[in-house]
């Protein structure tokens, strides 16, 4: 047994102190952790303080993990994701939920918490919602199947919408896997496998997405199809000094546009140039011919080559129609190191560097389908794109798109937060960072 007293000596052994002191040392941890806890109620319905990896510590503020951002009716509202460790089933369980803050005001309007029964699942998967129609959708083996409306976080659709609505996954979603272009590779319990996609709310089979893919391959394009749509994409060709251009195609609803690279077209335009030529020179040879040893079969063939003419016309003008087309080419202009971060049909903004230094920052350039260059930022003093020490990937920007405004969220390392322009001019509305 330990002594508290050395007999020979009587001095306090090392026991002896640490068993005077553990008492004391365990009443300061609960204070500081009932301090915490009281305060964490405090600010319960305020906007919470947020650290991220590798800030400062501070133990009143709660996890960043990912900010997204959405345009509602009843105005703009940045979706903050964050955890802390500990609560009620014990510290090492995630205590995960979603804040619903006006970027403008730094007002909560909302608190979501989201249920965690397990120690084991990764918050990735746990904050995996993606806005699909104005609402935010979620669907992986961890989560299940969510919906929740924009504006107050409320759960309005899970698996038993998705069943009502689709009857031959009764038997429940057995497995998931991740999406592919916006489609959710899934198998119900009783094996049989789909695909669904939230943004058409469709679910296909593998047969049904083969049947839909030969069709269009096989039959002219008919742009009243459901399965098609015509979408448009912005590129940029190059190592470090990247060239910008336009394309559209008509695409199966399954399937996303990805540019080709600028010599495929100076290939395409090449070939077709060569063929049309080629095609007049065998034509005039032949008008030669019938009209030196023939002139009297010459207005019949004449007639003939005009039929042919108009129908393989119409053919190509078919294929052309499902073929990848190029609507521009911004020449004149080089972006360093550029991605772009937006695009429609009518412009883009291009995120891009002022010269090859991580100690320089990020500029902006909105430019138009014309080619007209709208604005130009160049390093602004914006918060999120200040230099750091990694480069920034258009992968982890998120940007929504109303009107002549437009938000562009970070969610890199250091540099998380949003910015709202306005289109028209690349004027700064107004910043919000969640991190203090």
């Amino acid at each position: 047994m330990l002594k508290n007293y050395d007999q020979k000596t009587g001095q306090i052994t090392a026991w002896g102190c640490l068993s005077r002191m553990l008492p004391l040392l365990l009443l300061a941890g609960g204070l500081v952790y009932g301090m915490i806890y009281i305060l964490r109620l405090w600010h319960a319905g305020s906007e919470p303080s947020y650290i991220y990896y590798g800030s400062s510590f501070n133990a009143f503020a709660r996890n960043l993990y990912k900010l997204d951002f959405v345009f509602t009716e009843q105005g703009e509202i940045a979706w903050v994701y964050s955890y802390y460790y500990g609560g009620g089933k014990g510290s090492r369980y995630h205590q995960y939920q979603i804040d619903l803050i006006n970027p403008q005001t730094r007002q909560l309007m909302q608190r979501v918490p989201l249920d965690q029964t397990t120690s084991t699942s990764a918050t990735s998967d746990v904050f995996e919602f993606t806005l699909v129609n104005q609402q935010f959708f979620i669907l992986n083996q961890l989560m299940g199947v969510q919906w929740r409306n924009a504006t107050n976080g409320a759960l309005v659709g899970d698996e038993q919408t998705l069943i009502q609505k689709f009857p031959i996954l009764k038997a429940g979603i057995g497995q998931v896997d991740n999406d592919n272009n916006g489609w959710y590779p899934m198998t119900t319990k009783d094996g049989l496998k789909f695909q669904y996609s939230p943004q058409y709310n469709r679910l296909l089979t593998e047969e049904d997405r083969q049947i839909m893919y030969q069709k269009f391959r096989e039959t002219p394009l008919d742009p009243r199809d459901k399965n098609v749509v015509l979408q448009y994409a912005w590129g940029l060709d190059g190592d470090l000094r990247r060239e910008l251009y336009l394309v559209k195609e008509y695409k199966l609803i399954s399937e996303t546009i990805n540019p080709r690279n600028l010599k495929d077209f100076s290939e395409q335009i090449r070939r077709a140039a060569e063929s049309q030529k080629n095609e007049e020179d065998y034509r005039k040879r032949e008008q030669e011919y019938y009209q030196k040893g023939h002139p009297d079969l010459w207005e019949k063939r004449l007639e003939n080559l005009k039929n042919e003419f108009a129908e393989r016309k119409a053919k190509q003008e078919q294929y052309q129609q499902k073929e990848q087309q190029l609507l521009n080419h911004i020449q004149g202009k080089i972006f360093l190191k550029g991605e772009v971060i937006y695009g429609d049909s009518s412009l883009c903004v291009v995120m891009h560097r002022s010269e090859i230094s991580d100690k320089v920052g990020y500029s902006l350039t909105c430019v138009e389908k014309t080619g007209k260059i709208r604005w130009e930022l160049t390093n602004p003093p914006i918060k999120i794109l200040k230099p750091q020490a990694y480069d920034m990937s258009k992968y982890q920007l998120i940007t929504r798109r109303k009107g002549e405004k437009l938000a562009l969220v970070s969610n890199a390392p250091q540099n998380i937060g949003l910015v709202m322009f306005d289109l028209s001019s690349g004027k700064v509305l107004y910043e919000y960072s969640p991190v203090r």
